[in-house]
């Protein structure tokens, strides 16, 4: 039966060898379009591991590359307010409020406030459950 470190070093090992390979698909020597769903997922992986900083730049190349994906600005979100950059969270999980609703919403409108609100309460629930 494995024990915690060792579980813990395996899943380490595999999250290295998963940021290598998304690493090689998105290098300029890679095909003419990358596959931007690699950036997506190495972001989950710097931002399960801390790497806040590297989260960032991957999920916001995603939403530069499509800017309709939601969960992108869900996590990049996430990862704002664990950098302490609020302001920036608020307007992600205002544009994601936005797509929820299939258009722009006045950020200070009952809707922005209601939608950002449930994103808040299940953002919190899983920061509290990875606490």
């Amino acid at each position: 039966m494995k024990g915690a470190e060792d579980v813990q070093a395996e899943r380490e090992a595999k999250q290295r060898e998963a940021l290598a390979e998304f690493d090689a698909v998105l290098q300029p020597a890679s095909p003419a379009t990358p596959l931007i769903e690699a950036a997506f997922y190495r972001g989950q992986i710097h931002l399960d591991r801390g790497e806040l900083a590297g989260a960032l730049a991957d999920f916001t190349r995603v939403i530069s590359e499509r800017p309709r994906f939601a969960p992108a600005y869900a996590l990049r979100a996430k990862t704002q307010f664990l950098a302490g950059r609020n302001q920036a969270a608020l307007e992600d999980l205002t544009t994601l409020a936005g797509l929820d609703a299939e258009r722009t919403i006045d950020p200070e409108s009952a809707q922005a406030y209601q939608q950002r609100g449930g994103h808040l309460r299940r953002l919190a629930a899983e920061l509290e459950g990875t606490a």
